[in-house]
């Protein structure tokens, strides 16, 4: 959004165009007749953008990391493992660019201005950590099957992999 500047007389009122005032809040901090400051923050969101719910979302996702059931159908445990796999992708990115990127960003005197979440920053990437370790597992499966079809074999993993799998992967590389 480009940035806007026009003059208004004092007691004004204006609305902010589009759904602008459904994600954004706009306050005038000090201001007189001659000059007046302002400021406009995003909205925080409340729900999905607080550490308790990125907290109990890692625990949830990495909870079903080695979720098996032996006695379901190979097909069954196929279409799980693209579900889980997905969640693990969707979180995985959620962690990096929401939520840890944002916070190195912010540069060392922001981290050492607010001393409580570095605990909270440690198990977001010690999250982010098992996830990736989880990735390069789903990878080698998919190499495997890959190098299985190639040499026309055939093994208990290879059964697990399906196209959904491969599509799941790919999505995520490509964000």
């Amino acid at each position: 959004t480009p940035a806007l500047s026009v003059p208004l007389p004092s007691g004004a009122i204006y609305y902010l165009l589009d759904d602008f005032n459904h994600q954004h809040e706009h306050a005038v901090i000090a201001g007189s007749d001659q000059l007046r400051y302002s400021s406009t923050h995003r909205v925080a969101r409340e729900g999905c953008g607080t550490w308790q719910y990125i907290r109990d979302k890692c625990e949830q996702v990495l909870s079903q990391r080695h979720a098996n059931d032996k006695s379901e159908t190979t097909r069954a445990q196929a279409t799980k493992m693209v579900k889980r796999v997905r969640s693990q992708q969707q979180l995985q990115t959620e962690l990096e660019f929401e939520w840890l990127r944002q916070w190195y960003i912010q540069g060392k005197s922001h981290a050492e201005l607010h001393p409580y979440w570095h605990k909270p920053i440690r198990r977001m990437e010690n999250a982010l950590s098992e996830l990736k370790s989880s990735s390069k597992d789903v990878l080698d499966l998919l190499k495997a099957a890959a190098a299985a079809f190639a040499k026309q074999k055939s093994n208990n993993n290879v059964k697990l992999v399906t196209e959904d799998l491969y599509d799941v992967m790919l999505e995520a590389v490509s964000e």
